[in-house]
């Protein structure tokens, strides 16, 4: 067999190395995310890049296997890089709108738009609770980060917040609706809510 160009053996060494890693570790997200997951794995690893946007993996240029294990996901900026290749929109741009606090919160740099403080308030929280399941892998959200949130995005509406949220479909109350202790997880038509409310933010 005739020897095969070195780019072509080191592009597979990457993906092997990749695949080990890569296999290893999407068990820790829900069953319906992996093979999105492990596909932008192995394309950030092996420089497999057929026409769509790669993810890329802070602080590895060449995008080795051993850094998609310490950043994807995990770190601040793992974490919103996975969240971008997760909603197809430039991970670079979202970086620029939310910065992750030392305590996990999410602060949106930019203000989401809407007809009303309720509108405002659950179009916020669904790209919150989208980042943090795609991105963290938190599926189910605090009623005190979102109120925080609503907080700092001027939506607000303390006699109607739970309200608010309770009657959205994008949004699934997790525990007893009137527990200070619920929280809240995207439905599945949240999720797709959220993906279109952030590529529109960041193609606006």
């Amino acid at each position: 067999m005739a020897d095969l160009p070195k780019e072509i053996v080191e592009a597979l060494e990457r993906a092997g190395a990749a695949a080990e890693v890569a296999v290893a570790m999407v068990d820790r997200y829900p069953e319906e995310y992996r093979v999105p997951i492990l596909v932008s794995l192995l394309r950030a690893a092996s420089g497999w890049n057929p026409g769509a946007r790669k993810p890329a993996v802070a602080g590895d240029p060449d995008g080795g296997a051993d850094m998609v294990v310490q950043d994807y996901g995990e770190s601040p900026v793992g974490g919103l890089r996975a969240a971008a290749a997760a909603a197809d929109v430039d991970h670079a741009d979202l970086e620029r709108i939310i910065h992750v606090a030392d305590d996990g919160f999410l602060r949106l740099l930019l203000r989401v738009g809407g007809s009303s403080k309720a509108e405002r308030a659950t179009r916020a929280a669904v790209i919150y609770c989208y980042i943090k399941e795609r991105g963290f892998g938190q599926q189910d959200v605090e009623t005190e980060e979102l109120r925080r949130l609503c907080e700092e995005q001027s939506a607000y509406d303390p006699p109607n917040f739970a309200r608010n949220f309770r009657k959205s479909p994008w949004l699934l109350v997790i525990g007893e609706p009137r527990s200070k202790k619920k929280k809240y997880r995207l439905s599945a038509e949240g999720a797709k809510t959220a993906k279109i409310i952030l590529q529109e933010l960041l193609n606006g």
